[in-house]
């Protein structure tokens, strides 16, 4: 993330807050992040150099060097809306019983200048209020991610009790874990506008995929509905919430295959999925809006 990481960080120590410390982990960087790092003197800064082992593995390392009660894992390649996080904190201490509380994302392509400042849609939001209640969250959660990394800011200690990010999983890593702590506590929305995030070919919802490629976010699925917690959680609706969650996410492997020019596999993968929820027609026709509004 060489070409990314600075304006990231440029974003996060432009807040003013001496109390606030930001780690980053080189998960065995190749490329010429290094220089870029060196030119940060900042002294909340710390960096942490591993060998490569993939994303979880990543942000446990962060986590197991931090200290703060809060925790806000950002990627690198997304620009952070700091003058915002207070918010999120204030929401936070506001709500105890909470074990996370999270803002709004804005959608910016690759290496765009120009970016979105204004609250989404409420339409993209999981219910119809400003501040969608524990009882719309879940089981939502369970059915597809709408939590974006950099938007949500976490109890330490309900990280500590459910467990930190799964290593086996490359990707739906953060879903799976917003799952693990939807089953301890409130998952609480604040209408603030907390990262940009960017969609490009080198990210892991952004890169090109082969026709012939298998879907790796079916391990999150899998991993998440064996869960005891999971179960106890979702109850009698256990695997209408898995085929919902197994409809959603093939949808949207479907539309990557397209993207990345598959069009037979992705137009299949789109007919299974709305085979299993007929609302993703629905979904399907409104793409056009959705994108003017993202």
């Amino acid at each position: 993330m060489e070409k990314y990481i600075g304006q990231c960080l440029c974003a996060i120590l432009s807040l003013q807050d001496p109390a606030m410390e930001v780690i980053v982990v080189d998960d065995g960087s190749t490329d010429g992040v290094d220089v870029v790092l060196a030119s940060f003197t900042d002294t909340r800064l710390k960096i942490l150099r591993e060998r490569h082992r993939g994303v979880s593995a990543a942000r446990n390392a962060g986590f197991k060097h931090s200290r703060g009660k809060f925790i806000l894992p950002v990627d690198a390649d997304d620009i952070p809306i700091v003058e915002n996080w207070r918010s999120l904190l204030v929401a936070l201490a506001a709500n105890p019983d909470a074990v996370l509380v999270y803002g709004a994302r804005r959608l910016f392509e690759g290496g765009a200048d120009k970016f979105p400042r204004s609250l989404p849609s409420k339409r993209s939001l999981p219910s119809k209020g400003a501040c969608p209640e524990n009882d719309a969250v879940v089981p939502l959660i369970f059915k597809k991610n709408f939590i974006r990394m950099g938007s949500a800011v976490v109890r330490r200690e309900a990280i500590e009790t459910v467990g930190l990010w799964n290593e086996n999983l490359t990707v739906g890593e953060d879903w799976e874990l917003w799952c693990r702590l939807a089953c301890l506590g409130r998952f609480i929305y604040c209408p603030v506008l907390a990262v940009r995030y960017r969609r490009h070919t080198q990210s892991a919802t952004g890169a090109p995929v082969s026709r012939d490629a298998q879907d790796p976010g079916l391990a999150a699925i899998e991993t998440i509905y064996s869960h005891r917690c999971v179960q106890h959680k979702t109850g009698a609706h256990h695997h209408k919430l898995k085929q919902e969650a197994l409809a959603w996410h093939t949808y949207n492997w479907g539309a990557r295959l397209i993207h990345s020019g598959a069009y037979w596999p992705g137009a299949k993968a789109w007919v299974w999925a709305m085979s299993k929820d007929p609302s993703l027609f629905l979904y399907l026709c409104s793409f056009p809006i959705r994108r003017l509004r993202q």
